[in-house]
């Protein structure tokens, strides 16, 4: 009796005891990033699978492999992202146009440090533009054509256009002519609401102050230097001193 009792107490304690279970090893084989590695551990890894019979037990490979990766180093940090522009006006803007200077001090006036600059920066990139494009139409500069890409608003289209546009660059292979993607693109965006195109487009430049004279363009180049008016060298009025006595 007490060895049934006994008995039945270690095939309760056996089913009672946690089961272990072992980690599942990797699939047998050359790893995903085999591609990826240096050429010496390439080569390396190659060898250890080269004499490897599918389904048979991988453990010593896995082991093998591991030493060589253990000895690689490790990977290289990502890129840090690009720092974004200061806000501000650009440092050089006494050196700009007058009409440009004018049209950049509107943009960032009021702004206060510390705020959020995101759509002042936004705006002074597009009144830059745009200035840019009347400066190279004045000297019959052709303009340089768009990238062959998603246009950068594209996330911000509504569901229906954003498709549409996705599927226009789909096919479209990199060194190929895109005027046509272009053209199917700027037919998707006109056909948007004045609303929708105000909510995606970066804002228009600020309304320039009118000039003394309606007909005369805005002068173009730096603003003239200040004529300081020149010191007085001459000898200041100062009497003569007393003759030196003579002993």
């Amino acid at each position: 009796m007490q060895l049934l009792i006994v008995l039945g107490a270690l095939v309760a304690a056996t089913l009672a005891a946690p089961t272990v279970v072992s980690p599942a090893l990797p699939p047998c084989g050359l790893p995903p990033f085999f591609d990826e590695l240096p050429d010496r551990a390439r080569d390396a890894i190659g060898k250890i699978w080269a004499s490897y019979v599918d389904g048979e037990e991988c453990i010593n490979e896995h082991a093998e492999m591991k030493q060589i990766l253990d000895t690689l180093p490790p990977p290289p940090p990502p890129p840090a992202a690009p720092a974004p522009p200061p806000c501000g006006a650009p440092k050089m803007i006494d050196m700009l146009p007058e009409e440009t200077r004018v049209g950049l001090q509107k943009i960032w006036e009021g702004y206060v440090d510390g705020e959020d600059c995101t759509a002042r920066q936004e705006q002074m990139q597009a009144f830059l533009d745009v200035m840019n494009r009347k400066m190279m139409e004045k000297f019959n500069i052709p303009m340089p054509p768009p990238p062959c890409a998603l246009p950068p608003f594209t996330d911000k289209l509504p569901m229906n256009a954003k498709q549409e546009v996705e599927a226009i660059w789909a096919q479209y292979e990199e060194g190929n002519d895109c005027s046509k993607e272009h053209e199917l693109t700027k037919a998707v965006i006109d056909a948007l609401s004045q609303e929708v195109k105000e909510s995606i487009l970066p804002p228009g430049p600020p309304p320039m102050p009118p000039t003394t004279n309606p007909n005369e363009p805005a002068p173009v180049g730096p603003p003239p230097p200040r004529v300081l008016p020149k010191p007085d060298t001459s000898a200041p009025n100062v009497p003569p001193p007393p003759p030196v006595k003579q002993y």
